[in-house]
């Protein structure tokens, strides 16, 4: 493990043992490429058994870990959230343990349910910015920008590479330094420069999801021609016989 912590580590800071739980991503600002000094641990656990409803966020030293059910992790991958469907593809260097295929429960992405829970998450994102910045808690008004930003950058590298990976985990990093750098807390500034963005990478996606679709059909169609150029021309090759 290349970030200092240890699965063993883990689970003795947080009182588990290895078979209370299925899996375990390192995720955070070491992921997204914006760690400091200072920045904690944070780690998504899925817990083996126990409460089927079980979602808890635990803080201990510099670790932070949100703690959530196998069930609960089950009906957020086949309601195509994205803080945990993006689990499925992260380097292995983030993954401590993994004795549960996320990919493999759901069989495949549904494309246009992923496009809905992305767009109504950054809806979401976006209402809670304002939010924030209307309550002066500034960290927590950048923290869910960057967010917003950075599914929506991240989900565009899934779709264009048919659901197979993410190349760049850290894609969001010039927007993240960009908004901290600024001090301002004037919320008119953000809007004016980030909702363009927003707006713009919400239509790319459409358009990605529009052209994964179009390439899907015209392979199923290519594929469907040639089963059918292959049955004639067996059909033609017993009749010649």
């Amino acid at each position: 493990m290349s970030n200092n912590i240890t699965l063993s580590y883990l689970l003795n800071k947080l009182n588990l043992s290895d078979s209370d739980v299925c899996n375990v991503y390192l995720l955070g600002s070491r992921l997204w490429g914006s760690p400091n000094k200072d920045s904690d641990f944070d780690f998504l656990i899925i817990l083996n058994e126990g409460d089927e409803d079980c979602k808890k966020v635990t803080h201990k030293g510099n670790i932070d870990a949100q703690i959530i059910s196998k069930e609960l992790y089950k009906k957020y991958l086949l309601d195509h959230k994205f803080f945990h469907l993006i689990t499925c593809f992260f380097p292995e260097d983030y993954i401590l343990k993994e004795s549960f295929n996320p990919l493999g429960f759901i069989g495949s992405i549904n494309a246009r349910l992923f496009q809905t829970a992305v767009v109504n998450e950054a809806k979401r994102d976006w209402r809670m910015t304002k939010k924030y910045f209307e309550k002066d808690n500034l960290p927590r008004a950048k923290k869910t920008l960057i967010h917003l930003l950075r599914m929506f950058l991240l989900s565009k590298q899934l779709i264009e590479s048919n659901f197979t990976k993410v190349d760049d985990f850290k894609a969001v990093l010039f927007y993240t330094n960009q908004i901290f750098f600024y001090q301002g807390s004037d919320w008119d500034y953000y809007e004016e420069q980030y909702l363009p963005f927003y707006e713009e990478e919400e239509q790319s996606l459409d358009e990605a999801i529009t052209n994964y679709e179009q390439n899907n059909n015209n392979n199923n169609n290519n594929s469907s021609n040639n089963k059918k150029k292959n049955k004639n021309n067996s059909n033609n090759n017993n009749r010649n016989n």
